[in-house]
């Protein structure tokens, strides 16, 4: 239910409550509740009227709360939901990356293997586009918690293969 549709509902209860009290007040009479109100003295009325205060008061606070509560849940899930699609996309990117520089590995070996000259020794590295840095992940690694301990272990020990996967690319000699 979106904030709209709780509003309403909300607002519907105090105005059927409203309605209610009308209705009580209408059959009693009101020239009855007057006569009550003005039959107190000062001290039991101020009593009442400070009692229905602090109930309109905690009532506004509970409902303020919801909200707020509301709000900040459907922030959360938001912020979830661009995360993991930052991430979706960065490591889609990576997959592509890796699939490029395995076949860029491959074509250097066969290359290596075919070409017969001893003096043709090279540093695959130096033929090897770098890893672009891991721009995302770097930046909100501290909100990967939002996504429960399960996922954020996955998503780690994925990024540590990358980062191992990237250092043997760097490193690799032939």
């Amino acid at each position: 239910m979106d904030i709209c549709s709780k509003l309403i509902t909300i607002w519907g209860l105090i105005i059927t409550a409203l309605g209610v009290v009308f209705m009580v007040l209408f059959f009693i009479g009101f020239d009855a509740i007057w006569l009550f109100l003005q039959s107190m003295n000062e001290g039991t009325g101020a009593m009442l009227g400070s009692f229905f205060g602090l109930l309109v008061i905690l009532v506004g606070a509970f409902l303020n709360a919801e909200l707020n509560r509301n709000r900040d849940d459907r922030l959360l899930a938001n912020e979830r939901a661009s995360i993991a699609a930052a991430l979706k996309s960065e490591v889609e990117f990576i997959a592509l990356s890796c699939q490029i520089k395995g076949s860029l590995i491959q074509t250097k070996l066969e290359d290596h293997l075919k070409d017969e000259r001893d003096d043709s020794a090279h540093f695959l590295k130096d033929h090897l586009p770098p890893f672009a840095r891991y721009v995302i992940f770097d930046s909100i690694s501290h909100k990967i918690g939002l996504f429960g301990i399960e996922a954020s272990s996955e998503i780690s020990h994925l990024y540590n293969a990358v980062y191992e996967y990237d250092a043997i690319c760097r490193n690799l000699k032939i």
